[in-house]
């Protein structure tokens, strides 16, 4: 690593650039047992292979997260979220408020203005968005808990987005209008599985 007027760069051992002078500071990181290189300049956050190579397009976003070897991003240019494969490749366009890193197994937990949803690790729209305050999985993996009206009332949807227990109901109640509801084989089974080993790194940039 070296430094050229306040701003660091990496040459190799041969004395080659293989990343230019334009970064604040250099960190490294173990992502899925490999090791990078994250850089940080004033407007973007960047992340590189030991080689140098990119592993997305530099000076486009300036924040990353890896999860479930994906990279949620927010854009340079209009400051959404969306989300990279691991090969840096676009799978969920710069279009979200937020997109949050939880261990459910449905995805990525996204907003839209005051809509919710998830968005698959393929890159879809679990359902449509759901005006809502919030949404989380259920202990039992197969229907989403929503939230409204200043999260004193709690609803269920399932899979599909249908709303299968309507928002009417008490924080400890709702469990119980669950096991309700799958009795009466109203819920749709999912095959999703889960992955109890998560790495997660992450830099943002403030702007």
């Amino acid at each position: 690593i070296v430094c050229r007027d306040s701003k660091y760069g990496l040459y190799t051992n041969k004395g080659v650039l293989i990343i230019p002078c334009e970064y604040n500071e250099f960190k490294f990181y173990t992502i899925e047992d490999r090791l990078t290189i994250g850089g940080v300049s004033d407007s973007s956050a960047d992340l590189f292979e030991t080689s140098g190579l990119p592993i997305f397009e530099p000076k486009k976003y300036n924040s990353w997260q890896s999860y479930y070897g994906h990279f949620i991003v927010r854009s340079n240019t209009n400051q959404l979220y969306g989300v990279l494969d691991k090969y840096g490749n676009m799978i969920v366009p710069c279009k979200y408020e937020s997109i949050k890193n939880t261990s459910d197994i449905a995805g990525f937990k996204a907003t839209i203005g005051k809509k919710v949803g998830y968005v698959t690790f393929d890159g879809q729209e679990l359902f449509p968005f759901i005006e809502a305050e919030d949404i989380k999985i259920a202990k039992n993996k197969k229907v989403f808990i929503i939230k409204q009206n200043d999260y004193k009332s709690y609803g269920v949807v399932d899979f599909n987005g249908r709303v299968v227990v309507p928002c009417k109901n008490k924080s400890d109640k709702i469990e119980k209008k669950i096991e309700s509801a799958i009795k009466r084989d109203t819920m749709i089974n999912s095959n999703y599985e889960t992955n109890s080993k998560i790495i997660t790194n992450s830099y943002t940039n403030k702007v």
